[in-house]
């Protein structure tokens, strides 16, 4: 069993948020991560951290939040992917029961899923990224916390 590594980054602004997302989406490229779960309040940023890694991914399209859909598809020359939110799920198996088993099943797909917690049984991540609202009054800057067991130096190097 691999050990999980994590690293937290504190008082990110939005210009940070995007360094972040560029260094994430470097190391989708490189095939290091394929399927990412991204937790936080709601409200903390969940789907424009993945709009901004999208757009580093080569999405010129206009991403939209799949809380109402459950899920987004979107295509580039090197990924079919599969954005998903679960915040309205209502059973946490709902989601082995139609396409969303296929996509989590098919290793074509790259995967962002927002609100995890709300189901169970999910295979695991590449990568955990939970974001948080610091404390102080500053709603331009989150912190964040990013887990693995795929990788080592890949995640360390995250953030340079």
């Amino acid at each position: 069993m691999q050990m999980q590594k994590s690293i937290s980054l504190n008082d990110l602004d939005i210009s940070g948020s995007r360094i972040l997302a560029k260094n994430i989406a470097e190391k989708i490229n490189q095939e290091i991560l394929r399927v990412i779960y991204i937790k936080g309040d709601l409200g903390v940023g969940k789907t424009t951290l993945v709009r901004f890694i999208l757009r580093e991914l080569g999405i010129r399209q206009t991403v939209k939040s799949p809380s109402f859909s459950t899920v987004e598809f979107y295509n580039t020359d090197k990924f079919e992917i599969a954005h998903l939110d679960f915040f309205r799920a209502s059973n946490p198996n709902f989601w082995r029961n139609n396409e969303i088993k296929d996509i989590f099943q098919d290793t074509t797909y790259l995967i962002f899923l927002e609100w995890p917690e709300r189901a169970t049984n999910l295979p695991n991540p590449d990568m955990t990224i939970e974001m948080f609202l610091p404390k102080r009054i500053d709603e331009n800057c989150r912190k964040f916390t990013l887990s693995t067991t795929k990788c080592t130096v890949a995640l360390l190097d995250l953030y340079n």
